[in-house]
């Protein structure tokens, strides 16, 4: 079984999410790329929130592929790009993060960029996931 530490000695987390986690040995992993929001159909929203809904759907559909469930993700980092409404943008991409996890309080990073690859990408998204073969 994965633990999740929140050690009390320290800072809480400041949002729904872990400080840490220990992965017993015997676990098998599953690690993504960053996921934008591009969807099948190849088309990308310019809002943000719609955006991270997609990543967040993305992520979901290749957590199944690999036979994992969203429960097994160990840990992410997001990567958002600064913007004037950012503060505000940022509570739209917690709340996608929070209805994708479901409660579930995997270890995470927030990491606010200048810019990534492609102008339209606002967010991106790495993810580790764990389970027992």
């Amino acid at each position: 079984m994965i633990e999740f530490l929140n050690p009390t000695t320290i800072g809480a987390p400041a949002a729904a999410y872990s400080l840490g986690a220990r992965v017993p040995a015997g676990f098998e992993y599953l690690f993504t790329s960053g996921i934008v929001a591009t969807r099948a159909d190849g088309t990308i929203s310019a809002d943000l929130a719609e955006q991270a809904e997609a990543v967040w759907f993305s992520i979901g559909e290749i957590l199944a592929a690999g036979g994992y469930a969203i429960s097994d993700l160990v840990g992410y980092t997001t990567y958002v790009v600064d913007r004037p409404a950012l503060t505000a943008d940022l509570a739209k991409v917690m709340a996608a993060r929070d209805r994708a996890l479901n409660g579930h309080k995997a270890t995470s990073t927030l990491i606010v960029v200048p810019r990534l690859a492609r102008a339209e990408w606002q967010i991106e998204i790495a993810c580790t996931a764990a389970r027992q073969p």
